[in-house]
């Protein structure tokens, strides 16, 4: 079960220009055994679970908190589980943003180092070709933060990706990071998206937000899914304190929704 349980954790304060919004949850430490193992691509790390001869895969993006941050490979095999070869590719080669002080101005620093073109673009067309080696010739994405950024931006660019689920995403302060237009980097968007939106998350995540609207006047805009779950926190999927019954919860609602989301499109 992908619900490793921790203390609670204090919040933390976002500056301008962050990913996070003010209030969003800090890292989380688990003790969390892991069912997958731990390859290289070239030089990247990456997670791998789950059976490629399924021939229906996920490619995990992850959050500012890297590889071994809070539950995420704990998803990862949540979606192995249920039939999905999963692949968690590792950006950041071993960091993260608390080795650069965290949510803070120099934390942000470094990871602006993070470009698309320069960097992100380059390892997720890494894992394609490893997917490819196995015979996966499309898949879904999983994006959760900083990390929904990433996968969108791979999704416009790939046709193979065929639906992105993203958790509490981050398109506002990581396009002003990088001077772009977090409409225009929607308006490309060619395939479903399903998202989940916290509390303090953006209001142009839900209802009818701007963000929303572009994507509902796409041609598959009947097949998004928009929500926004405003008892919770930004961060709340891999590191909300499941030890608290309403949190648990609606970690376990996020990936039943959007596990279903997935047997749909992918």
């Amino acid at each position: 079960r992908p619900d490793c349980a921790s203390a609670p954790q204090p919040l933390l304060r976002s500056p301008i220009m962050s990913c996070c919004p003010p209030g969003s949850l800090p890292a989380l430490q688990t003790s969390y055994a892991c069912k997958g193992s731990v390859q290289k691509i070239g030089d990247m790390p990456v997670y791998v679970v789950g059976d490629a001869a399924s021939g229906k895969a996920i490619v995990m993006s992850m959050d500012i908190y890297g590889l071994d941050g809070g539950r995420t490979k704990a998803l990862c095999d949540f979606f192995a589980d249920n039939g999905y070869f999963v692949v968690f590719p590792d950006f950041f080669r071993g960091d993260h943003v608390d080795n650069h002080g965290g949510i803070t101005p120099s934390g942000f620093a470094w990871l602006k180092t993070y470009s698309w073109d320069s960097h992100i673009k380059l390892d997720f067309q890494a894992v394609d070709g490893f997917l490819k080696e196995k015979k996966i010739s499309s898949y879904g994405m999983i994006g959760i933060c900083w990390g929904s950024w990433a996968a969108v931006h791979y999704a416009n660019e790939n046709p193979a990706v065929t639906a992105v689920v993203s958790y509490h995403p981050s398109f506002h302060g990581i396009c002003d990071m990088h001077g772009e237009s977090e409409t225009e980097l929607l308006s490309k968007v060619q395939c479903p998206q399903f998202w989940i939106a916290a509390g303090n998350d953006p209001a142009n995540l839900k209802g009818d937000g701007e963000l929303v609207q572009i994507l509902r006047a796409k041609p598959f805009g009947d097949k998004c899914e928009f929500y926004a779950y405003e008892d919770q926190t930004h961060g709340f999927v891999p590191r909300g304190d499941v030890s608290d019954k309403t949190v648990h919860e609606r970690v376990e609602r996020a990936l039943h929704d959007g596990l279903k989301f997935f047997q749909r499109h992918v």
